[in-house]
């Protein structure tokens, strides 16, 4: 195989065409990077393109932000003819596999098909009986509903002003350091950290201090942005689990969800326990 011919539309407009000779290109940021695009648009290495007489598989490496097939999140997922992949404001198509033919072939036959028609038309075969798969093994699994922010939406503001203000804001500073260190082994610890460090961070404003309230508010987006994206995350494995039908990593992950979710009223969060109940019934222990 040569390679593989991509076509890449910019976030400003610019479109460009090229043909990678490999059959595995990583798109990224880093320097050793078939594709490479802005660091702003993406990790060092964001997704892998690789083909095979399969076909052509996507792979994601990072999920931050979370590439798109289709419009689509996904973890790994075949690629046809014409599926846009985007990463960030970038989108590539693979506009097809370039293959060079063999010369025995070439010569007797000159008007065979060209090997990637072939090579695509397999393709299109596998991606098919994969989705039939699929649909079978997952159970029945309805459509995942809308699913809710973690957080309330709109500014926190201070109740206190003054000294006052300055006093609420360390208290609520100390509970959401609190509550981050114990967030890898308690999520929803994480999720609720985010608002005491709005709190804390409106409460320094009302106090004053502005350079400490800076502070605070880049530590607590941070924080937001880790949390959202280990939510999206499992989200997707999730998603993943159901489809293979893999039920002991679909328990998990519906727990996972659950706890992210904590006191929550959502039509996401029924869906969520319906799930958790159905699991443990139908693949859980049976007995304690």
């Amino acid at each position: 195989m040569e390679g593989m011919r991509f076509k890449i539309r910019h976030g400003d407009g610019r479109f460009e065409e090229l043909v990678v000779e490999s059959e595995q290109v990583i798109i990224g940021s880093g320097a050793h990077c078939e594709i490479r695009l802005p660091p702003e648009q993406a990790r060092v290495e964001h997704v892998i393109v690789r083909a095979s007489a399969a076909g052509i598989r996507a792979i994601a490496r990072s999920l931050d932000p979370a590439p798109t097939l289709n419009g689509v999140d996904f973890v790994d997922a075949p690629i046809l003819d014409g599926s846009v992949l985007r990463v960030g404001a970038v989108e590539l198509e693979v506009a097809g596999l370039v293959l060079s033919a063999g010369p025995e072939q070439a010569k007797n036959n000159p008007n065979a098909p060209r090997p990637f028609v072939l090579v695509f038309a397999l393709a299109g075969l596998a991606a098919c009986a994969m989705m039939i798969l699929g649909q079978r093994s997952s159970g029945g699994v309805t459509a995942e509903p809308k699913v809710p922010d973690l957080w309330t939406a709109g500014e926190a503001t201070c109740p206190e002003g003054g000294a006052q203000a300055q006093a609420l804001a360390r208290t609520k500073l100390a509970a959401a350091d609190g509550k981050r260190e114990r967030a890898p082994f308690h999520v929803q610890d994480g999720v609720a950290a985010v608002p005491l460090y709005q709190v804390a961070v409106a409460c320094f404003r009302a106090s004053g201090d502005e350079p400490t309230a800076n502070e605070i508010a880049s530590d607590g987006q941070k924080l937001k942005r880790e949390v959202a994206l280990e939510f999206r995350i499992h989200r997707v494995r999730l998603q993943h689990a159901f489809t293979v039908k893999d039920w002991k990593t679909a328990q998990r992950e519906v727990k996972v969800l659950l706890a992210y979710t904590e006191g929550l009223k959502a039509e996401y969060v029924t869906w969520l326990s319906n799930w958790d109940r159905k699991l443990e019934l139908e693949y859980g222990k049976k007995k304690s």
